[in-house]
């Protein structure tokens, strides 16, 4: 893997300057690169009240967890959240520092208790076993429970920042924690989308799922995809690769001969394509937020409270979350 933090972000339409992501979803990473604007005052970086956007996908995360098991991962969520709410009614500066530190204190501890959770929630995606005349694949829902943790990984994570750079954003800079925390669960993803395309020694296995994912509308982006992996082969090498297997054959049709030029690879298990799709989800996302994390420690910046530019940036997002009333809640 490259060290350039923009090679682990989305790709760009170089024609149209705009992120081409693996699956065409609206998902945080959408909304993270709007949370921080260049200042006009040389190097400095302004960062947005972004409390409408953690709400929001605090909400969507809610529902996918209640489909769920969840009693210990919503309690700890819940506990982080409610109390990172309690933020913007409070005008105290005293209880601010009190309330902020409490913040820090349990989002770490969440932080940190997912990150040993997720050795164990990966060997069960590698060990789940199909039962006979089961309506769902087991795999598939031992990766979604993977993910339901990663995701309020996420969500606590935004609770962490936002608090931090509200009251202390200096203290971003000389973050390691965190930031290895997030790397360690970038590698987890990635492993385990290798795992699903098959993608191993820097090549993709003849089997691979990415050959159908380069052939055909399977709802992946398969430039998008072959980018988030580092794949040494370009989309381009993968459908040469097919075509050059591709044979003449010879078929009659009535009393005519006809010759046809057959391209052939295995079809790709509907649950697999699922799996990528989930998975390449979590990447996108992750890479984000570590460019996130590497804008705020690279740079000077601060917190904005012009209540102008916030209201500009809520209504930058306000078209992008879906049947949201957004107004201003800067503190």
């Amino acid at each position: 893997m490259k060290n350039d933090l923009s090679v682990r972000s989305m790709l760009v339409d170089k024609m149209t300057g705009k992120y081409i992501k693996a699956v065409d979803e609206r998902d945080l990473c959408d909304y993270l690169p709007l949370l921080t604007k260049d200042s006009e005052e040389g190097r400095k970086v302004q960062i947005f009240d972004f409390t409408p956007i953690v709400q929001y996908f605090h909400s969507e995360l809610e529902s996918k967890l209640k489909q769920r098991e969840h009693r210990d991962l919503i309690i700890k969520r819940g506990t982080v959240f409610n109390t990172w709410m309690r933020l913007r009614t409070i005008t105290n500066d005293n209880l601010l520092c009190q309330l902020s530190s409490q913040i820090m204190k349990d989002s770490e501890e969440v932080l940190s208790w997912i990150h040993t959770r997720l050795p164990d929630l990966k060997l069960n995606i590698s060990a789940a076993v199909q039962q006979p005349n089961s309506y769902t694949n087991a795999k598939t829902e031992a990766l979604k429970r993977f993910s339901d943790d990663v995701e309020v990984f996420f969500e606590v994570l935004l609770c962490n920042i936002h608090t931090t750079a509200k009251v202390d954003i200096t203290s971003l800079k000389s973050d390691f924690i965190i930031t290895e925390h997030c790397q360690s669960i970038r590698a987890d993803i990635l492993e385990l989308l290798e795992n699903e395309t098959d993608y191993r020694n820097r090549e993709f296995s003849w089997s691979s799922s990415i050959h159908n994912i380069c052939m055909e509308d399977l709802g992946i982006n398969a430039e998008a995809l072959v980018h988030l992996i580092d794949s040494e082969m370009s989309v381009e090498d993968i459908k040469r690769q097919i075509i050059n297997q591709a044979k003449w054959e010879t078929e009659w049709q009535g009393s005519r001969e006809y010759r046809k030029y057959t391209l052939s690879i295995p079809k790709a298990d509907d649950d697999k394509i699922e799996r990528i799709k989930i998975l390449s989800r979590l990447l996108e996302n992750i890479n984000s937020i570590l460019s996130l994390l590497d804008r705020l420690k690279n740079s000077d910046a601060y917190f904005n409270e012009d209540s102008e530019e916030q209201a500009e940036f809520e209504s930058n997002i306000k078209g992008l979350l879906p049947n949201q009333n957004i107004t201003s809640h800067s503190k």
